[in-house]
């Protein structure tokens, strides 16, 4: 199931669906979304990652930046990503 992005207008709670997190193509749009969550300091950066690699998405803008990559350390075996980055 790919995970859909929505606003909520605090002065109404008036939703609305800005449509799919990810495009199709991308492999995070069908992830589960497990070990994914929102910052506690950026309203609108949501922490997702893949096997190897932790990303920040800025659900509005829709852009990704990469937070860190364990490829150089750890090679190609996945690894778990539990605690947050802040920079």
């Amino acid at each position: 199931m790919a995970r859909r992005c929505s606003v909520t207008t605090r002065t109404t709670d008036a939703v609305t669906v800005l449509g799919p997190l990810f495009d199709a193509a991308s492999p995070l749009s069908w992830a589960t979304g497990e070990g994914w969550y929102f910052s506690a300091t950026k309203p609108n950066a949501l922490y997702v990652n893949d096997s190897r690699t932790l990303y920040r998405y800025d659900v509005l803008g829709r852009t990704l930046e990469t937070v860190f990559d364990v490829t150089s350390q750890f090679g190609t075996q996945p690894v778990h990503l539990a605690n947050e980055l802040e920079q």
